[in-house]
């Protein structure tokens, strides 16, 4: 089950699993830079620009087989205004919880350390928030 909700140019979302807005742009679009014949996403964050009406998808990848040049768990990034999926410019976090939840331009989830990660998609960068709490 996967939500968007959008207030006053302020968008929020959560995803589970794959949804068809993400199948669709998948379909879309050949992943030039890999030879990857099968992965699939298990889980991804987006965000909505309200003032230039354009979107970016955050995708963490789960690789299927070994003839492939993406990494297990790398994070692809699909641009709306260009129509190209790319990597980030800067490393993102292995995600280790099921969810990424989106909050304006921000992606959170929960690092393989865990700990708190909030991914920047304009400035393409993650914050590790650090705690000490588990959640299981």
């Amino acid at each position: 089950m996967a939500f968007c909700v959008c207030l006053q140019g302020k968008c929020a979302g959560s995803a589970k699993g794959m949804s068809s807005l993400f199948t669709t742009l998948l379909s879309r679009q050949h992943i030039a830079f890999t030879n990857c014949l099968e992965f699939h996403v298990s889980r991804f964050g987006f965000y909505f620009d309200p003032k230039r009406c354009n979107f970016k998808v955050l995708a963490q990848i789960q690789v299927v087989g070994n003839h492939c040049e993406l990494k297990e768990g790398e994070f692809l990034l699909f641009i709306s205004l260009t129509g190209l999926w790319r990597r980030p410019r800067h490393s993102v976090p292995y995600a280790a919880s099921r969810d990424i939840i989106s909050i304006d331009h921000s992606c959170f989830y929960i690092s393989e350390g865990y700990n708190l990660v909030a991914f920047d998609m304009e400035r393409e960068e993650a914050d590790i928030i650090v705690y000490n709490v588990y959640f299981g």
